[in-house]
């Protein structure tokens, strides 16, 4: 096990394979999703898609990790703020970016239309 990663060594001897092995996609990348996607960096994750159209905002500085004055000024793609807050935890990690602009269609299952509609 690699050092760095030697306090999940709870998880298993083989959990920073496993970690390494998973592939994550985060479908937003504001407030919650930007502290999700570092997270799973810094565990170890190392496949991940990034998913936000969005752009940085000031209103959105206070919760978004790495989010700079420049980014709201520069309306930085929050794909682009997310790779700079996971680039050192994930210098392992295989990585792929969604173009900003794409937006993705998510087939919700019939049980669960109505609760995604309040």
């Amino acid at each position: 096990m690699n050092d760095r990663f030697s306090r999940q060594s709870f998880l298993g001897v083989d959990s920073e394979a496993l970690f390494r092995s998973v592939r994550v996609g985060v479908a937003g990348l504001g407030g919650g999703g930007s502290h999700i996607a570092q997270q799973l960096a810094h565990v170890g994750i190392g496949h991940f898609a990034l998913f936000d159209p969005d752009t940085m905002e000031f209103p959105n500085l206070n919760r978004t990790v790495s989010a700079t004055f420049e980014d709201a000024i520069s309306n930085t793609p929050k794909v682009i703020v997310a790779e700079r807050a996971m680039a050192d935890p994930i210098r392992v990690a295989k990585r792929f970016r969604i173009v900003p602009s794409l937006r993705c269609r998510i087939r919700v299952p019939r049980r669960f239309q109505q609760a995604c509609a309040a």
